[in-house]
């Protein structure tokens, strides 16, 4: 009888509760936010924010791209956004950061990151479990940084702790 009556309870529990949890950590950020948001961050690693010039690359997220322009020829940290470039395969010059907007040919894209020692970053949730080092969602009504530690370590980024402590970590 106690088993009969706990059944629906739980159910009922996962509806209301688990379900729009899960959901709400796939939302998407806005452009423009991710865009702001992705600024800060670069100036919290170490090898990003060293004095050189960075450079953007932009893959199948048009829109994005013409967000991260707005902010080029900003100093990121010590350092500069001198170029966003986009496109929807592999850039012809090495970016500092390649921004992967969707699924398409994800697996060749993240390939091309670690060989090169690219930072990789996405506002696509479920890239980040792919293998892409850096992303954003939104949890309930907020911004949540993804951070994929296994990527990070491949690529030998340095983060500020802050980041660290702020990030959902992927292994």
């Amino acid at each position: 009888m106690v088993l009969k009556k706990t059944i629906p309870l739980l159910i009922g529990f996962f509806i209301c509760y688990i379900i729009p949890i899960y959901g709400y950590a796939h939302d998407k950020v806005p452009e423009k936010l991710q865009a702001a948001l992705f600024v800060k961050i670069l100036s919290m690693s170490k090898d990003i924010n060293n004095g050189k010039n960075l450079t953007i690359y932009v893959v199948n997220s048009p829109d994005q791209a013409m967000e991260f322009k707005k902010a080029e020829g900003r100093m990121i940290g010590k350092s500069m956004l001198v170029s966003v470039q986009e496109g929807d395969g592999l850039p012809n010059d090495l970016p500092s950061v390649m921004y992967i907007g969707n699924t398409y040919r994800v697996e060749e894209l993240i390939q091309y990151c670690r060989s090169k020692q690219i930072l990789s970053i996405t506002g696509n949730p479920e890239l980040v479990e792919k293998g892409v080092t850096l992303g954003l969602c939104m949890n309930e009504d907020r911004p949540l940084i993804l951070l994929n530690i296994t990527s990070k370590k491949k690529k030998k980024i340095t983060w500020h702790p802050t980041l660290l402590k702020l990030s959902k970590i992927y292994k």
